[in-house]
């Protein structure tokens, strides 16, 4: 596999939560400890928190029931404890590098066949590397959904997986785009340069252990990646479980009792996200009506009308 089980402890502790250190889920590295890298660490975490007020960053300590010299240990190095299980999303972090790695072809071409919702005619950058996500997110969204997804027509469910594309490439694309000008760099100018063989090299050296490495690096932005995709998942299960439960209704409601047919097009993240990447969505049936999906109680907007 891309990633050891040394390699996941590791990474989950890199990017571990605060409440995660507090409850001793992460076992301290001897020898790795560095005075000056932690008070560097307590330093950017006071002016994060409270713009460099001490006074304040003391007080927040205290809810969670630190001082200083408690966050200064919460801050060392460490790995995730044998004793307690991985989180899920490595799993997913697992799995989509596996399929990366595992693609047949030197180049793109086999991919962007296979896989939908990439557009060949709109490409985006670093697609290759990040469609491994959006796949394994698919293949558990079907896999969980079962027969609700009947209810969306391909276009409909191609929509869902190019927007998770594009938000996984706005979380990672500052990171993806400095390694590849760093190496476009090193490559020197040479004939790579102008004839785009650099990217080629680029995306088939990330194919090739690079990403994983990359992750490796930059924890945090495996978390961010492994668990956007979770969040998408749970999301549109959720949504395609109360459009089956709420089919009728609606149809009554707003069909006069004849059957609207499949939702044909979605306009997802009409909202910022919230409650675990939830988003408001525009739905359009077959039958021409539009409706608004609000993932939430909209009982404060009842009120309000009815008022």
């Amino acid at each position: 596999m891309p990633l050891s089980l040394s390699d996941l402890r590791a990474i989950v502790a890199a990017a571990s939560t605060i409440p995660e250190r507090v409850s001793n889920h992460i076992l301290s590295c001897a020898g790795q400890t560095n005075d000056e890298m932690l008070q560097e660490r307590l330093y950017a975490w006071c002016r994060v928190s409270t713009a460099g007020d001490w006074r304040r960053f003391q007080e927040r300590l205290s809810w969670d029931g630190l001082d200083l010299t408690g966050a200064l240990h919460l801050l060392a190095p460490g790995v995730w404890s044998e004793q307690i299980p991985l989180p899920a999303w490595t799993t997913t972090l697992q799995e989509a590098l596996h399929l990366l790695e595992t693609m047949p072809g030197e180049n793109t071409l086999v991919e962007k066949v296979s896989w939908a919702f990439l557009d060949a005619t709109t490409p985006l950058p670093f697609e290759e590397l990040l469609a491994p996500f959006v796949a394994i997110a698919r293949q558990q969204f079907l896999a969980q959904a079962r027969t609700t997804t009947d209810l969306l027509t391909d276009a409909a469910l191609l929509t869902l997986q190019r927007h998770l594309l594009q938000v996984l490439i706005s979380l990672s694309l500052p990171t993806l785009h400095a390694e590849f000008a760093q190496g476009l760099q090193a490559a020197g100018d040479n004939e790579q340069r102008d004839s785009g063989e650099f990217s080629r090299h680029f995306v088939q050296h990330m194919r090739q252990g690079g990403m994983a490495a990359l992750l490796r690096t930059y924890s945090v932005l495996a978390r961010l990646l492994a668990t956007t995709c979770d969040l998408w998942v749970e999301a549109n299960i959720e949504f395609a479980h109360r459009l089956a439960s709420d089919w009728l209704d609606m149809a009554e409601m707003f069909s006069n009792g004849d059957d609207p047919g499949q939702v044909t097009e979605i306009q997802p993240a009409l909202s910022d996200t919230h409650a675990g990447r939830r988003c408001v969505t525009a739905l359009t049936f077959a039958c021409g009506t539009r409706l608004i999906y609000k993932p939430r109680p909209v009982g404060m907007e009842d009120a309000f009308a009815s008022l």
